[in-house]
């Protein structure tokens, strides 16, 4: 919190967070609001909780996947590090965590592939303004590659600048 602080010590914040960064921008967004600072918005893309554990198979399937973008890429060398870091970030990830409740609109950008899950308005919940759903460009995995990720930037300088028009 304080890096974020000392970067811009007034004004409204708009936070924003891939994947399981969800949780981390929740417990940061709780730490300002706690401060007496104001979080505007909070922009998911394609994020959702609470998750429930993943089992030893779908593991496997994220290593499996990690070591082949590690040999297409020539950086196999990188295997144990890179997996023993995702496995770590796999266990925070699946931990048990219900998140604070915020005073920020809540925008998620959701992956083609997740636009109907059931679990897209999970964080309506955790925020006492609007939760609102935009649909993305790619899967999970190509949202922040570079052909997806310049048009969801689009999506997300889009949710910004309503907000600059639109301050609380």
């Amino acid at each position: 919190m304080e890096i974020i602080t000392k970067s811009q010590p007034a004004g409204r914040y708009i936070l924003l967070a891939y994947s399981a960064g969800a949780r981390v921008t929740f417990e940061v967004a709780n730490a300002l609001e706690n401060s007496g600072y104001e979080v505007s918005d909070i922009i998911l893309v394609d994020s959702f909780w609470p998750r429930k554990p993943t089992g030893q198979e779908a593991d496997e399937f994220v290593v499996k996947n990690i070591e082949k973008y590690l040999e297409e890429s020539g950086v196999e060398f990188l295997k144990e590090t890179i997996i023993g870091k995702v496995i770590k970030y796999r266990g925070y990830f699946t931990t048990p965590y219900k998140p604070g409740e915020v005073n920020a609109d809540v925008h998620l950008i959701l992956s083609e592939e997740n636009i109907d899950a059931p679990q897209a308005r999970c964080w309506e919940q955790f925020t006492t303004k609007k939760s609102i759903i935009y649909r993305g460009i790619g899967e999970h995995h190509e949202m922040m590659t570079p052909g997806a990720a310049a048009k969801n930037a689009r999506i997300i300088q889009e949710i910004v600048e309503q907000g600059d028009q639109n301050p609380t």
